[in-house]
């Protein structure tokens, strides 16, 4: 529940955000798609000069323990939810807002669906692979992915990346 929750979430929100960027000029959407890539560039930049992260801007937050109270299905539910949609909690890195960017200036629903619901996916599938670990009452998967944690973030950064670029060719 908690994964399928997430996604779909995520998929709602996306195609959200394609529909409101249908609305909007190609150009518009270039423009500010540019100036948001110019940011985050500078904000890379500066970490990378200083040495230092800097915290996203966030709502720096946990999901609601109150909502465990609700059982395991609501719990699940509403949690899947919060993180599918991202921005009700705490984000890793500054490369998230290219998501909900990427799936405004798409312009279309279905690309923009694909672009946050795949996000979506990534931030809750995890919860499966733990699943599936104590199931088989060993910890194999979860073990060999946090010991490649790192390598796993540079893919997943580098892949965002290429995904959004994908925007900027024209169709």
């Amino acid at each position: 529940m908690f994964v399928c929750a997430g996604t779909l979430a995520a998929f709602a929100t996306g195609a959200a955000l394609g529909f409101l960027g249908s609305h909007v000029s190609s150009a518009i959407r270039l423009t500010f798609f540019s100036l948001v890539v110019v940011g985050l560039a500078g904000v890379g930049l500066t970490q990378l000069i200083s040495r230092r992260a800097i915290t996203p801007w966030q709502l720096d937050r946990e999901t609601s323990q109150r909502w465990l109270r609700n059982g395991p299905i609501t719990w699940s539910i509403k949690n899947g939810m919060a993180l599918g949609f991202g921005a009700t909690s705490r984000l890793g890195y500054w490369l998230w807002y290219l998501v909900p960017v990427g799936a405004f200036v798409s312009g279309g629903t279905t690309s923009a669906a694909v672009i946050y619901g795949l996000y979506g996916l990534s931030r809750t599938f995890p919860a499966l692979v733990l699943y599936l670990d104590m199931r088989l009452g060993r910890q194999y998967v979860s073990h060999a992915l946090l010991e490649r944690y790192e390598r796993w973030q540079s893919i997943e950064r580098a892949l965002l990346v290429a995904a959004l670029a994908l925007l900027l060719v024209p169709a």
